[in-house]
């Protein structure tokens, strides 16, 4: 019994988010979130990560993009992690 609770534990965070569309699909917002955080890569869920988490993978991506050459400025990065954060696990 100890065994199955574990493992819902661990899989109903993964399964809530599996298959859920895009929060707030449709807004300028997500839409940003799209454009360009798909530039590289396929989106995550924003419920996927924590607000530490998606700090911590916004400032991975920020240098991967400055060093791409890939346009991120001060404001889509605000824009953006104000939409992950109000969908954030």
């Amino acid at each position: 019994m100890k065994h199955y609770l574990f493992s819902f534990l661990i899989l109903a965070p993964i399964l809530a988010c599996a298959g859920a569309g895009l929060p707030e699909a449709g807004t300028a917002d997500a839409d940003l979130y799209l454009k360009k955080c798909t530039t590289c890569h396929s989106w995550a869920h924003p419920g996927r990560h924590t607000k530490v988490e998606w700090d911590h993978y916004l400032g991975l991506m920020e240098s991967h993009m400055d060093k791409e050459g890939i346009p991120f400025s001060p404001e889509e990065k605000q824009v953006i992690q104000s939409y992950l954060y109000r969908n954030a696990r």
